[in-house]
């Protein structure tokens, strides 16, 4: 439980930190929590181009040639909806490089294997001789099996 002391206190220090003031300052920790921006709402997010957004734009406007305000509108979505696709894909690329690449590391790390616990290659423990973990030729992510005893 605060002491009054301490609840006047919270109460002095939360009158100083009230946010952004700027424009520029609201819109930038307006993107604090962004990371890959999948579920964005903006089309285009820091870090991409909005003249190559507005090239699809423009591109995607061409081929469709919409005549009233909801064939516009209906553009724009497809040509938000193929950049966020892309924006996935890019996204997707990023990290199965990143896990191949910590797959990399792994193996680099460890280049004897055979003298690792769990490897398959490794000496059988006791555990496993008597039947109550997994056995080498079972995969590690299998589920552990215990089996009775054979009398």
């Amino acid at each position: 439980m605060a002491t009054q002391k301490q609840i006047e206190a919270n109460r002095r220090n939360a009158q100083r930190s009230t946010g952004p003031k700027t424009p520029e300052g609201k819109a930038r920790s307006a993107l604090n929590a962004l990371q890959h921006g999948i579920r964005s709402s903006l089309a285009v997010i820091p870090g991409e181009s909005r003249e190559e957004f507005e090239t699809l734009y423009d591109a995607i406007r061409d081929d469709f040639q919409p005549t009233d305000s909801m064939e516009e509108i209906l553009v724009r979505q497809i040509a938000s909806a193929e950049w966020r696709l892309q924006r996935m894909q890019r996204a997707e690329a990023a990290l199965r490089n990143s896990i191949y690449k910590a797959m990399q590391t792994l193996k680099v790390r460890s280049p004897n294997r055979a003298n690792e616990p769990n490897s398959p290659s490794a000496p059988a423990t006791s555990a496993e001789t008597s039947g109550t973990a997994r056995s080498p030729a079972q995969p590690h992510d299998a589920p552990r099996v215990c089996r009775a005893p054979v009398s």
